[in-house]
């Protein structure tokens, strides 16, 4: 069989896949009593580009590991493209969401008035 990368994993990720897995980690990124965890290894300020659609997005490995069995942990442990940057091919209008439950825990995010 085919060895099939995170960034192809990404792709073929349905939304209601993306929720199921972002409601999965929620244990990944609150501890208890809400304190956040950090993931084994990740350097917390290394930078990372990632390309969204087209779209650039600049984060850090730390944030993008908050849950270290999500496909955005595995895709930036990988090899980026020649330009240094990790591509998903995904439509980057609700990716700040994602970073913004990352980077501030479940507890202080709002999801978009659409999606609920």
């Amino acid at each position: 069989s085919r060895h099939i990368g995170p960034s192809q994993r990404l792709q073929r990720a349905s939304s209601s896949q993306s929720r199921a897995a972002m409601a999965e980690c929620m244990g990944c990124v609150t501890g208890p009593c809400g304190t956040r965890r950090a993931p084994p290894r990740a350097p917390k300020q290394q930078r990372v580009e990632l390309n969204v659609g087209g779209k650039r997005f600049t984060s850090s490995r730390h944030t993008l590991s908050q849950c270290p069995t999500s496909l955005l942990a595995a895709l930036v442990s990988g090899c980026p493209q020649e330009d240094g940057s990790y591509f998903i091919d995904r439509d980057p209008d609700f990716f700040g969401f994602i970073l913004s439950f990352l980077r501030d825990g479940a507890e202080h995010f709002v999801p978009p008035d659409d999606a609920r």
